[in-house]
């Protein structure tokens, strides 16, 4: 399958340049005379692969984005998030609320998980947001400590990647 994704992807790259480029192996016709069979015949066998590469390649990242979407569906509901406060953090001389970020893992398999803490009163305001990452073991759980600029009473978490598979979808209230 790769070896097909490199001759479509040469293919591709080769019409692009010839194409940006100006080049044309037919000599130019006269204005108002019509190019020549062989040539029209070339222009639109040219048009249907490059055609046949986009759909192709369309539909492979239409593919591969349902697919990790119906992963992280799985998997979301065997990560549990809580957080427990903690001592406040001092940053750069700004006072910053501390904060203990547990994850459990549900799941037979070990994950690295991220966690986007966000204001849950005004969830779009991306100056609330604060992250945590931590790796956690198959049916186990990991803490690790995090600061926000946002009081703990308001804090809410979202699982925003487990492995490499990311949640696009912005925090909920």
């Amino acid at each position: 399958m790769q070896a097909k994704n490199r001759v479509c992807l040469g293919l591709v790259a080769g019409w692009l340049a010839a194409t940006l480029l100006g080049c044309d192996s037919a000599a130019p016709t006269p204005a108002g005379v019509p190019a020549t069979l062989t040539a029209q015949a070339a222009d639109n066998a040219t048009a249907v692969v490059a055609q046949q590469l986009a759909l192709t390649y369309v539909a492979a990242t239409n593919a591969t984005a349902t697919v990790a979407l119906t992963d992280f569906a799985r998997l979301k509901p065997l990560i549990q998030v809580t957080l427990q406060p903690g001592p406040p953090v001092l940053l750069a001389g700004i006072q910053r609320t501390g904060l203990t970020v547990t994850v459990a893992n549900r799941d037979q398999a070990a994950h690295h998980v991220v966690i986007r803490l966000y204001d849950r009163q005004a969830p779009l305001n991306t100056e609330g947001y604060s992250i945590a990452a931590l790796d956690v073991p198959a049916g186990g759980s990991a803490s690790t400590p995090a600061n926000s600029a946002r009081p703990f009473a308001v804090l809410a978490a979202q699982v925003q990647q487990i492995d490499a598979l990311q949640d696009y979808r912005p925090p909920v209230p």
